[in-house]
């Protein structure tokens, strides 16, 4: 059996290795993905195709969906099969053939994470794969010092919090959802480190049992170890279905590409690893940025001179003119007080400009 061809996608490229028809007409976000070049007769019914990138990645399955207004050879994959299995139809498409339309329908998946199309229920489709490294898109890793990687998932409340028992996370904080959750098991030994990896900058959250009714508390030493390392105590923390448990977060900024090694557990420790990313939203920026502000309020009063506030802004945005930087601060300036609001100031210039 001939292995299929890996091509770059672009204009004019063969549609297929044995076949002359080129793909036209290509829509730009498609261009430069990877095209995985088969037979024009098309896999046998039945077949099954998996993909796994080392990269977050955009899947595209090509099919035919209209020959001569007529419904196209598209494997069963239409109209059902794939929409059902969580693909989304994009309205541009590739053309390659008078009379015959092709549809397409995409599906992002995560780094190393296998994504399974349906079987095949028809011979003779005609079918093609097209991935493309997802940019924008946020990974992140969680492996020990033995090499041991946690699974992921996106958090969600009721979901379970190890591989090795049953206990469910029952609250989440504001600051943690929509974040990547990575399940291990309940114990982590004593000498245990964990590293963090990033593709975007992100904040990692640590939350960690620091007293329990019934049994010495499994803190793997982390309430003294992780504030030295320059990690912040966070106000909430989740329940994670102990009730004779008492839990406490610990937060801190990664950046982007960088590595995040937790301090050696001194002791076994039972703990939940969370990773937000600070790009996801113009919320998340936001308050990023209100966390600067607030380290320089030490006294909390909420407010900043306006040189102290103009020189922070100046070293946050280098390029920003004159004129628009007095404007900004002009807009924030408390009317009968020296200080500016940071908080309203932050919201001016980050939520509004999204929402505008």
């Amino acid at each position: 059996m001939l292995v299929p061809l890996l091509l770059l996608l672009e204009e004019g490229v063969s549609a297929w290795r044995d076949e002359g028809h080129r793909l036209t007409q290509v829509p730009d976000w498609m261009k430069g993905a990877t095209l995985v070049r088969g037979a024009h007769s098309g896999p046998p019914a039945g077949a099954l195709f998996s993909v796994r990138s080392a990269a977050p990645s955009v899947v595209y399955a090509m099919v035919e969906g209209e020959l001569m207004n007529r419904p196209g050879r598209s494997g069963g994959l239409l109209p059902d099969a794939l929409l059902s299995d969580g693909w989304e139809r994009r309205d541009q498409v590739p053309e390659w053939k008078a009379g015959s339309r092709l549809a397409v329908l995409a599906r992002r998946v995560a780094a190393r994470q296998p994504l399974c199309l349906p079987p095949l229920a028809n011979d003779g489709a005609i079918f093609m794969l097209v991935a493309k490294t997802d940019v924008e898109a946020f990974d992140v890793t969680l492996e020990t010092s033995e090499g041991t990687e946690f699974d992921r998932a996106k958090i969600e409340e009721t979901m379970l919090v190890w591989s090795d028992c049953q206990n469910r996370l029952a609250w989440i904080p504001t600051s943690m959802k929509g974040g990547t959750f990575f399940r291990g098991p309940q114990i982590i030994s004593s000498g245990t480190k964990l590293c963090l990896h990033g593709s975007t900058p992100f904040r990692a959250y640590v939350v960690v049992e620091i007293k329990h009714k019934n049994r010495p508390a499994r803190s793997g030493g982390f309430p003294d170890s992780l504030p030295k390392a320059g990690w912040h105590e966070e106000s909430a923390a989740p329940s994670w279905g102990d009730t004779a448990a008492t839990l406490r977060v610990f937060s801190h900024k990664v950046g982007e590409g960088s590595q995040l090694v937790l301090p050696a557990t001194s002791g076994d420790a039972s703990l939940v690893v969370v990773a937000v990313s600070l790009t996801s939203s113009p919320d998340r920026v936001a308050e990023e940025l209100k966390r600067v502000f607030r380290a320089w309020d030490v006294g909390g009063k909420g407010g900043m001179r306006k040189e102290d506030l103009r020189a922070l802004l100046d070293a946050l945005c280098p390029g920003i003119e004159r004129a628009s930087r007095e404007a900004l601060l002009a807009q924030c300036d408390r009317p009968g007080s020296s200080a500016l609001s940071y908080e309203e100031f932050v919201d001016r210039v980050v939520l509004a400009s999204a929402r505008a």
